[in-house]
């Protein structure tokens, strides 16, 4: 009998020491879908971001600062620590995806102006336009993820009775607008990313 009970507290203990070792294994931990898709979209932008200075370096202008702007209709980004430090998921993702659509809107413009006008086109314009696609594109999955409905998008007012110059002087300040804007739009994600994150 005695045999019997010390064999029955054997076996419960392995079993005990086996749960134990089951509840120690490190498991990994399951990052959320938004998480992965942020993170895609910050990857994304930074990509964008070097395109975009590889399009500057092309151009007459490259290393100039332009002191004033002619496209009114470009997406301004506000970039101030007040504006970060209030950043909603909702809205700074719809504003996003906003911007990157008039982004490329202007881009496909310009193209056509530049075939219209026997002007080259460089191909990195277009990996540049296609760069906007794939993050737009990141961008309307994350909405859907937090079911926010896609924002309609307005088709900007583009100049007409351009000159050449205009034209050369516009295909430098769509890619300098952009690259700073992809500056901005990647802390901004970063902190998005960050308060997914959280919770």
């Amino acid at each position: 009998m005695k045999s019997w009970l010390n064999s029955t507290q054997s076996l419960l203990l392995l079993l005990l020491l086996a749960q134990l070792l089951v509840l120690s294994w490190s498991r990994p931990t399951h990052k959320c879908p938004l998480f992965a898709q942020l993170t895609m979209m910050v990857q994304q932008m930074r990509s964008l971001q070097m395109l975009t200075r590889n399009l500057q370096s092309e151009s007459e202008f490259s290393g100039i600062e332009l002191l004033e702007y002619n496209l009114d209709s470009l997406p301004e980004m506000e970039h101030t620590a007040n504006h970060l430090s209030s950043l909603k998921l909702n809205d700074s993702l719809s504003q996003l995806y906003t911007d990157l659509r008039s982004f490329k809107l202007h881009l496909d413009w310009l193209i056509d102006v530049r075939v219209s006008m026997s002007l080259p086109v460089s191909p990195k314009t277009v990996e540049v336009t296609r760069g906007l696609q794939h993050i737009s594109s990141l961008c309307s999955t994350a909405l859907q993820q937090i079911a926010c409905p896609l924002p309609q998008i307005s088709i900007p007012s583009f100049p007409t009775q351009l000159r050449t110059w205009d034209v050369v002087l516009l295909s430098y300040e769509i890619p300098e607008r952009l690259g700073f804007y992809c500056q901005w739009s990647t802390r901004v994600l970063v902190l998005l990313r960050s308060k997914v994150q959280g919770l």
